[in-house]
């Protein structure tokens, strides 16, 4: 595929995932059939480990390990061979979550767009899924341009304890910390210093290790034992944090990992479509990058993008933080659930649906989660029972439903 074709095959994915979640000028007469507007019990019921939210998938562990997905499978993105539940409006889509392929059991799984992504216990990491064929950018990282709908093991001899899935790329940190990275790389979402694709997993450059590692449309943080957190990637809407920058500016971007500016030291990170949200050793949400489309650096502003990290407008502290493609959610220290950012598909799980975002947390209606994860327009959560509930865009099945 040329540059221009894959930068319109990129531009494509991008405008999916905005259009999707801003849904401001969405005119959509379904919007509300498509719609859970609280949190519902994924099909199945059961106890689980870990969940992660896609685009418009989902995949979570079970307490004994193994992974089920459901939701969108128009890429093989679930991961099981064959089969299909409700979903007679839509094709090749589950409400009901399907075992993965392959009977093996794992310690974290992360969705993206068109593929999914897990961990062994032992390090071994396994994707499947994978979609827009790009020139030499391979999505599973094993050496292969071509998806597969079940699992196939990455290329490495490399032994990974976190792996973060982004759109047309995949990386993940070692025992030790070292990042490696595979896929698209115009942007330098790969952090090798340089901009070209890669079909296996490559060593970011530098001596920087690592913790945490998260990725967002075309751009990545990850955060070191000591909390300093590091971007890289495209910096449009000052997604990077490294400053402020002019408004729309398409050429910039870092090819390796640069400091989020402040000094902040964080326990978590993660990052949105187009902005990162990290939440601090003292329990305050930070946010930054964009925020025009929906809302989503939730500091009551009206700022279109924010290129430093501000604090969220809220005055509890919290312990954990995920964040979506426009949409972030958080648990506070009194346990109840916030999410702020786009509700056009109701994703924030408070029982309303808005075309306009939400610039402050509000509470998730029903329920308190340990674990939270959010993806395209939809949330999900585990409570302290292990039971796993989803909210908001249901139109493919991701809620479970």
């Amino acid at each position: 595929m040329t540059p221009r074709l894959r930068s319109i095959a990129r531009a494509a994915f991008t405008a999916l995932v905005l259009a999707s979640c801003r849904g401001i000028t969405n005119a959509d007469s379904g919007v509300n059939a498509r719609t859970t507007l609280s949190p519902v019990e994924v099909a199945g019921g059961g106890s689980w480990s870990a969940v992660s939210a896609g685009f418009q998938h989902s995949c979570a562990l079970d307490a004994s390990g193994t992974a089920k997905c459901w939701g969108s499978n128009q890429y093989g993105q679930l991961g099981a061979e064959s089969g299909s539940i409700g979903c007679a409006d839509v094709p090749t889509c589950s409400r009901q979550p399907l075992a993965v392929s392959g009977q093996r059991t794992f310690v974290r799984i992360a969705s993206g767009i068109t593929h999914t992504c897990a961990l062994t216990a032992t390090g071994e990491a396994w994707c499947w899924g994978g979609g827009y064929e790009t020139a030499d950018a391979g999505f599973l990282g094993n050496g292969a341009l071509s998806k597969s709908v079940v699992p196939v093991r990455v290329t490495s001899d490399s032994a990974f304890v976190d792996i973060a899935v982004g759109v047309m790329n995949t990386c993940a940190l070692t025992v030790s910390g070292q990042l490696f990275c595979w896929g698209a790389n115009s942007r330098g979402e790969l952090a090798d210093g340089t901009q070209q694709a890669r079909r296996a997993p490559v060593a970011s450059a530098g001596a920087l290790r690592f913790t945490q590692v998260t990725m967002g449309t075309e751009h990545a943080c990850a955060a070191t034992s000591a909390g300093v957190a590091y971007c890289w990637g495209h910096n449009r809407f000052g997604q990077l944090g490294s400053g402020e920058v002019p408004n729309n500016s398409f050429g910039l971007y870092a090819t390796l990992p640069i400091a989020v500016s402040g000094g902040e030291m964080y326990t978590r990170i993660a990052a949105g479509s187009d902005h990162t949200c990290a939440l601090t050793r003292a329990g305050v949400v930070q946010c930054w990058g964009a925020n025009g489309n929906a809302s989503q650096l939730g500091d009551r502003s009206m700022v279109t993008q924010r290129g430093v990290p501000r604090a969220i407008a809220d005055g509890r502290t919290f312990t954990v933080l995920a964040a979506g493609a426009n949409t972030n959610c958080a648990r506070a220290s009194d346990s109840a659930s916030y999410c702020w950012g786009s509700n056009f598909f109701g994703a924030l799980g408070n029982g309303s649906r808005s075309d306009a975002g939400v610039n402050y947390p509000v509470a998730v209606s029903g329920g308190t989660f340990a674990k939270l994860a959010v993806g395209g327009s939809h949330s999900c959560g585990i409570d302290a029972s292990q039971r796993l509930y989803c909210w908001g865009d249901s139109q493919y099945g991701q809620t479970g439903r």
